[in-house]
């Protein structure tokens, strides 16, 4: 059976395969009508392929099967009728290639944009209406879903922490029986050789969050894809979150190159998979894919052109890419979407190319080392081609890489005035200085004060992309109908061109303190800088300890260069939540704050044996002499779960069938809010130091006591039940600060539709804009909502209904655990750049 993703509401669907070559999907999709709600049902099947996912397109309309006209027949209409059979590629076909059909001709000049969930979305001629015989018959070849796979957690491309994709929804692969074999295959899917490729276990790459989505894993080492390979199913597990695999795959010299050009910088474009070179198709081939080759290969991605119908020649071997979608700011072609490796309906005459600026900035190895180009200003400073350097500058700000815009043009500085500026504006400023650009923001009215001088520039309209404010479109320089009190500034608040690799100690008197140091990777050097201590706390402590193999419990933060004064760079407003395994899952900024040698941060790591857990407020029922407290949490409505019966003494409660019922139980008791409570497993709040419990409960959430649950006895040869599976809870707040509701349609939905927020104080609900807006952030929506089991979708931007009035949050950004939005990282509320018709939406499928 497959699975249909992007339905519009009010429709089921059903997918049923007939015989070998045909394959029906059935749309059922309720229509308005004046007078009734009536049924109408729309069919689509593939006949006389040779295999499932092709044939002859066949639809049901009107009692009757009939099939389509080529006349205008083109990918973006297999495209509608691929995706309505559950399948994510698609090539059409005309002249009847899969055999005349019988019976009527129902549509003719299907005109499809690819976007469509059912083919009855497309213009087309009308029923039965057409100049057609049954030569011109439609067909398609549709490509099987292949499972996407992800590393996250590493400290450099190529290794981390495995993570599939499956069913909408992003999980992670549990150690048990994970080799070599199994890594081989994850990195040949990632384009990687898998010659060489490591199995990890243990969480090596960090804890991941969400289901837990293969278990027992057996390949062969020559699979192209990990569903090949022999598993336990879909979500059957019996893992937690510390037993996430992960893998290293070898990285070596660079995995793509241009050939048959006649300069540098332009040719054929070739990656390298699985030992060998191959070419890549252009189908779907265009600009933002040419970038992102042009940032591989170390030139700017300004001018970067894509090149279709093997304009450099025809290659030979394998064609190892096809339908390539980049949107452009991807670090290498295997980061895009595309068919799947060696997946493709191409021929050499297709094969793509690239031209990219002259300009090179660098150049990589055979063994991985940047060479950097003589013409690269390592002051960040933009070049313009062709045209004098124009300079930027952020003054006025309260701390580096903010403030007010100024440029240098023609021997003078002079300001930029505020008329049409936006983000993306800010991100090219930001981009010359060297920040991410990602992370930019634009402010308007002299926000940063106003400027002197000549004002240069007005009416600014970059894309976004640009290298530099001199290649976007402007009114002319000091062409302007403005004042200083409409000077333009930017925020620049990522961590620029910079990743955090290890941690040391340095100048502690004894082993385990000392003044952290980090090391900082930039793309033309590596070195080790120190850590300012504005924000710094034991959460942050916690981490280096952690990162360190130390046990993070009674992990102490020094601030004021209490282990002696650093040198070279430095990161601040470290901001750890303390559960991360690394400080790069922290929240931090590069040398964007006034810091001081005298603000160097410390730690003082302490043996695992040494930590003593923190003792909340025990609650005890009233119906039962029970106790139960949550201990090591890093807030109030969360920990490790510890009960005492009677006088028995505090115990952790095992793990063992203990899920978000038990924890709904649980939170009531202790008296929090009990809706969206969760359950967690495999000791998610560390060890602890009483012993585990000789008994376990099992709720079904609506018991007003753990009593009032069904109680097992544990037996003592349950090796499970041990220090490292205890069970853990969050429970929501009485009254957390955020309230959520779904609107559909005008009214509130309890499963799908527009998202709204209200700020308890203010009152007034507003919407949430879409910039960010995935998965994991709706399933805390879900969750806020007080749905125990669900699946959470995000609902496309086309799919929602504007709302109107404030738009108070942007830039969300959610792990997929959190009880509430308020403990994910947003903008602050309602700063944002948003319109009403990019509103988040959310769907929330129960079972």
């Amino acid at each position: 059976m497959s699975t249909v993703l992007g339905v519009r509401p009010l429709s089921k669907i059903v997918v049923t395969e007939v015989g070998r070559n045909t394959t029906v999907v059935t749309l059922r999709m309720l229509v308005s009508d004046v007078a009734q709600q009536q049924q109408l049902v729309v069919k689509v099947r593939l006949v006389d392929g040779s295999r499932a996912s092709e044939g002859r397109v066949e639809v049901f309309y009107n009692g009757e099967w009939g099939t389509v006209c080529d006349d205008d027949w083109d990918n973006n209409d297999a495209r509608v009728v691929c995706r309505m059979l559950g399948y994510n590629g698609s090539v059409s076909f005309s002249d009847a290639h899969f055999g005349q059909g019988t019976g009527p001709i129902l549509m003719d000049n299907v005109n499809c944009s690819g976007r469509e969930t059912s083919i009855k979305d497309c213009v087309h001629r009308g029923w039965g209406k057409h100049n057609c015989g049954h030569s011109e018959d439609a067909g398609v070849r549709c490509r099987t879903p292949t499972t996407p796979v992800r590393l996250v957690g590493g400290s450099r491309a190529g290794e981390g922490r495995v993570e599939v994709f499956h069913n909408g929804e992003w999980g992670t692969v549990c150690d048990d029986s994970w080799d070599n074999n199994d890594a081989r295959v994850v990195c040949r899917m990632l384009g990687y050789n898998p010659s060489g490729s490591v199995s990890f276990s243990g969480a090596r790459f960090g804890q991941g969050t969400g289901p837990i989505l293969m278990d027992n894993v057996a390949c062969s080492g020559s699979e192209t894809s990990i569903q090949d390979c022999g598993h336990r199913g879909w979500k059957t597990h019996n893992c937690g979150h510390s037993e996430d695999a992960g893998v290293r795959c070898v990285v070596a010299g660079p995995v793509v190159r241009l050939v048959g050009g006649s300069r540098s910088g332009e040719g054929r474009v070739e990656v390298f998979y699985n030992g060998e070179w191959g070419t890549v198709c252009d189908d779907s081939w265009d600009n933002n894919d040419a970038r992102v080759v042009c940032r591989m290969l170390g030139y700017s991605d300004r001018s970067a052109t894509a090149v279709g119908s093997a304009k450099f020649g025809r290659g030979s071997g394998s064609i190892h890419m096809d339908e390539v979608a980049c949107t452009g700011r991807e670090r290498s072609l295997k980061d895009c979407l595309h068919g799947g490796w060696g997946s493709n309906d191409c021929t050499h005459s297709e094969d793509a190319g690239v031209r990219c600026s002259r300009f090179q900035m660098y150049q990589m190895t055979s063994k991985g080392t940047m060479i950097l180009g003589v013409s690269l200003l390592l002051t960040l400073i933009a070049v313009g081609s062709g045209q004098p350097a124009i300079k930027a500058r952020l003054v006025g700000g309260a701390r580096a890489g903010e403030g007010r815009v100024e440029v240098f043009h023609n021997g003078v500085w002079g300001t930029v005035c505020d008329d049409d500026w936006d983000d993306n504006d800010a991100r090219v400023v930001c981009r010359m200085l060297g920040y991410d650009s990602e992370h930019a923001f634009s402010y308007s009215g002299a926000y940063f004060g106003e400027g002197t001088g000549p004002i240069l520039m007005n009416y600014v309209a970059c894309s976004g992309s640009e290298t530099s404010i001199q290649d976007c479109s402007h009114k002319g320089w000091m062409i302007y109908k403005c004042g200083h009190s409409q000077d333009a500034g930017v925020g620049c608040f990522g961590p620029g061109y910079i990743t955090l690799g290890g941690v040391r100690l340095v100048g502690g008197a004894q082993e385990g303190e000392g003044r952290v140091e980090v090391l900082q990777h930039r793309p033309w050097s590596t070195e080790w800088g120190t850590v300012c201590d504005d924000y710094w706390d034991d959460n942050d402590a916690a981490v280096v300890c952690r990162m360190l193999g130390y046990g993070d419990g009674g992990a102490i933060a020094f601030t004021s260069v209490t282990f002696g004064k650093g040198n070279g760079s430095y990161i601040g407003n470290v901001d750890c939540i303390g559960i991360e395994s690394y400080l790069e899952e922290c929240f931090w900024t590069w040398e964007t704050y006034n810091c001081t040698d005298m603000e160097d941060a410390g730690v003082r790591c302490l043996a695992e044996e040494t930590t003593t857990p923190s003792l909340p407020t025990a609650a005890t029922t009233a119906s039962a002499p029970i106790s139960v407290r949550l201990a090591d949490g890093h807030q109030e409505r969360e920990g490790r779960v510890e009960v005492q019966l009677g006088g028995s003494g505090w115990h952790s409660l095992c793990d063992d069938g203990f899920g978000d019922e038990e924890a709904t139980v649980l939170c009531r008791v202790l008296g929090y809010s009990y809706t969206g409570a969760v359950g967690l497993q495999r000791s998610y709040f560390g060890k602890g130091n009483v012993p585990v419990a000789p008994y376990t409960f099992y709720c079904n959430g609506l018991e007003n006591s753990p009593l009032e649950c069904a109680i097992r006895r544990l037996l003592d040869d349950e090796a499970d039940c041990d220090g490292y599976h205890t069970a853990g809870v969050k429970c929501m707040s009485a009254s957390g600060p955020y309230e959520v509701r779904l609107i559909k349609d005008g009214v509130a939905n309890s499963e799908e539709g527009r998202v709204e927020v209200r700020d308890r104080k203010a009152g007034h609900w507003g919407t949430i804009c879409s910039d960010g807006w995935d998965a994991r952030s709706a399933t805390v929506v879900c969750r806020m909502l007080g749905h125990s089991r669900f699946i959470a979708s995000v609902m496309e931007d086309g799919d929602v209904t504007p709302g109107s009035g404030a738009i108070y949050l942007d830039d969300v950004s959610c792990r997929g655990d959190e009880l509430s939005l308020e403990q994910c990282y947003s903008r602050p509320w309602t700063v944002h750049n948003c319109r009403h018709e990019q509103d988040a939406g959310v769907r929330c499928i129960l079972f």
